[in-house]
Formats: structure tokens, C-alpha cells, sequence
């Protein structure tokens, strides 16, 4: 079957690509290997579908931020919310500036994107894998377990492994790295990480606001949070936040407890000297959740209910000092099983993020999340995908 252009993977980023080539008339092909299209949209944001965020900075990315950020600034948040109100979608923003759908329904996103392509005469097959990519002369040759189409144009846009109970695997790389391109290790990312030690057990089910600081020799990150204590280890945003730096080799781990508390010893001391009777548990536990704080102090061997008369303030501001800088020995992260993201994948270097082009063969393009970009939870990963994929399309 011969066409203009082909697309693996009807993801976020195939299924713009699509839209954006089909609106100039091109005929396309997305190939899927799925049995429905856009099952990580479905399942994105807790079926919420955030889709984006009001605010983008470096911060925002794990790895290669300046490329993202090139990507992005080509079809930005706004732009892309344009886009969809276009197909009748309507977005609002909550918290720490997550945009969502206003039906809170990730399927609305997705009924638009599948009733655009079809309006556009997009082929979209599903339950179809591709095997093999060669390119000969100006022609590239995908062959599945059905078919072998052909077409000038090929964008892989296949994914990552993050999400793998919704079927995404190593292939999209596989395909790429078929065609001379670096593949950067993949691994797990807005994920879990396992630790060493025992004092996490005592603290399973704890939640706690907390910051964890990734540091290497080379930079120092923060990321601010929830964070959830788990019989293996920690979760919740924080912890996922921080998991694709925070399990790399050589990289060290801090929890702060008491974050934006600069002067909780100094508070605390006096609270504790205003009322003697008061113990240091207690004292903490205004802080730090009262589960937490037992097994913490007794992680520190002090005694949870030492008063003022038996702990001094210096005591105290190096309990609190402690409780700012605790180091985590991070084991490494869950499996991809648990996995929002995947970090690691195709070298960035080798794609121009003006055109999403692979720099080794003409008319190859690399878009969404089989890239080495990373971001952080808030709907950072969606918009790069849709973003590249935007590109991408107008560039075929």
C-alpha cells in the first residue's frame, strides 16, 4: 500500500502529526500496534488527562531541557489549547498550573483527535505492529504482520516504555537505532524508588509535604512535593519527581522534612522552653506527621519524649538540621510496570527540534516521548509530545 506518509505509534504525538499533515493534504497511514489509539491519553493525569501546564521552564525537564524547550516554544501551551478549542475542547487550570479538560474526561481529548483524523481521511490501524523500516533510494518500506506500505515520509512516533501494561515496548527505538540513531539507556521515570535501610517501614503509609534534593558533582536539583512512604521505598510526586535523576549512578538523595521551615529550631526551642512539659515528639509532630516523627527520632536514637530539661536547643536545631538533610539510599527505581514516563531514548542531538528531522536520514522524524526528554509530573510530558508532534507534522 503506498502512501505520503507513515506513522507509528497514534499516540499523542503520531496523532497531531497526523492532523497537522493531514490539514495541508497529505495522505497518511498511523500504524498502531494497540487495538484503540491513544490508550496513554486515556490513561494520563488518573484518566484526567493533564494535558499541559500555564507554566514551562528548564526546571521542568530532566534531561535535554533546552531542546524541549525549543520544541515547545514552536506549539506552545497556549497554542495547543487553541487547538483543541478548535475541535470544540475546552480546558481549565487548577493547582500549580496543571491544565485539564474542563469535562475532567481524558476521552474528550481523544474522541477530538480520533473525529479529526477521520473528518481528514487519516487511516488509522490498530492491532498493527510494525515488524520492519528499511528506506531504499527516496522510499521507505514498513512491513507488519498484515501489510507492507511504503511512503516518502516516516514518522516514528511510538513512545516510550513508561505506561508497558498499555502496551508500548522497546520497538520504537529498535526502529530508530535501524537507522544509524543513538539510543540513550532507557529507563523508568515518574516512578517509585526502592531504598536501602529500615527506617521507611516504620513510616509505610505516611504522607508527608517534603522536598527531595538530588545531588551529583555536576548539579544540584530540588524537587517539592508530597511524598508518600511505601513498604519499598517512596512515592507520591516528589519521589516520582525526582526519580529519573534520583536513581542514577553516583547521583545522592536528601528528604527534607521541614521544608520552607528555615527557622523550626529556633520555633521549636522556644515552644518547648514556653512549655516544659511538652516533649520533643510533640513538639515535632505540628511539623511532621506523628507517625513519621516517632520513627525518625527513633531512627536518630532520641528519645521521643525528652522535654526541655533534657534536650537543649542546640540538641534541638541538630535534630532539626538532620531532619532537613536525611539521605536516602536509593536502590533504584521500580519497574517500568509503575512507570508514567520513559527516560533515556533516541540522542536529541541527532533531531533538529525546528523540524523533528532526523539529522542522518532525510525525510525521517523522531517525535514524543521515544526522545531523551523527560519532564517532570504537571503535564510537561504531554505537551512536548503533542508539541514534537506538532512540529513534525507541519515540517512533512
Amino acid at each position: 500500500m503506498k502512501t505520503d506518509i507513515m506513522i507509528i505509534g497514534a499516540g499523542p504525538a503520531g496523532l497531531m502529526a497526523a492532523i497537522t499533515a493531514g490539514r495541508r493534504g497529505k495522505k497518511i497511514v498511523v500504524l498502531e500496534k494497540n487495538r484503540i489509539a491513544g490508550a496513554k491519553i486515556l490513561a494520563s493525569g488518573g484518566g484526567r488527562c493533564n494535558i499541559s501546564n500555564s507554566t514551562v521552564s528548564p526546571a521542568c525537564f530532566n534531561s535535554n531541557p533546552e531542546f524541549a524547550l525549543k520544541v515547545i516554544l514552536e506549539f506552545t501551551s497556549k497554542e495547543l489549547q487553541f487547538f483543541f478549542e478548535g475541535l470544540g475542547v475546552y480546558f481549565k487550570e487548577e493547582a500549580l498550573g496543571r491544565i485539564i479538560p474542563a469535562t475532567e474526561q481524558a476521552g474528550t481529548v481523544l474522541d477530538a483527535l480520533l473525529l479529526e483524523c477521520a473528518a481528514l481521511g487519516v487511516e488509522i490501524k490498530c492491532s498493527e505492529e510494525a515488524v520492519s523500516v528499511k528506506k531504499e533510494e527516496d522510499v521507505f518500506t514498513v512491513k507488519t504482520g498484515r501489510e507492507v506500505y511504503s511512503s516518502s515520509s516516516l514518522v516514528i512516533a511510538g513512545g516510550g516504555i513508561g505506561y508497558k501494561l498499555l502496551g508500548n515496548s522497546l520497538k520504537g527505538a529498535a526502529l530508530a537505532a535501524g537507522f544509524g540513531h543513538s539510543i540513550v539507556p532507557q529507563r523508568p521515570a515518574l516512578v517509585p524508588l526502592k531504598l536501602s535501610g529500615s527506617f521507611f517501614h516504620r513510616m509505610q503509609g505516611v504522607k508527608q509535604e517534603a522536598e527531595i534534593t538530588v545531588r551529583t558533582p555536576a548539579f544540584e536539583r530540588v524537587y517539592p512535593g508530597d511524598l508518600l512512604f511505601t513498604s519499598y521505598g517512596i512515592s507520591g510526586p516528589c519521589a516520582m519527581d525526582a526519580s529519573s535523576l534520583g536513581a542514577l549512578t553516583g547521583s545522592e538523595c536528601f528528604i527534607n522534612f521541614l521544608p520552607g521551615r528555615k527557622n523550626a529550631a529556633e520555633s521549636i526551642a522556644k515552644l518547648m522552653k514556653t512549655k516544659p512539659q511538652l516533649s520533643i515528639a510533640s513538639a515535632l509532630s505540628g511539623r511532621i506527621n506523628k507517625k513519621g516523627v516517632k520513627a525518625l527520632l527513633a531512627e536518630l536514637k532520641v528519645n521521643p519524649d525528652a522535654t526541655s530539661k533534657d534536650v537543649s536547643a542546640e540538641e534541638i536545631r541538630s535534630i532539626c538540621k538532620k531532619l532537613s538533610n536525611w539521605k536516602i539510599e536509593v536502590t533504584g527505581p521500580k519497574s517500568f510496570d509503575d512507570a508514567m514516563v520513559t527516560a533515556g531514548g533516541v540522542e536529541v542531538s541527532e533531531i533538529d527540534p525546528l523540524t523533528m528531522e532526523s539529522k542522518k536520514t532525510k525525510g525521517l522524524y523522531v517525535a514524543g516521548e521515544l526522545l531523551d526528554v523527560d519532564g517532570i509530573s504537571g503535564g510537561y510530558n504531554m505537551q512536548f509530545a503533542f508539541s514534537s508532534g506538532y512540529v513534525a507534522g507541519k515540517s512533512l
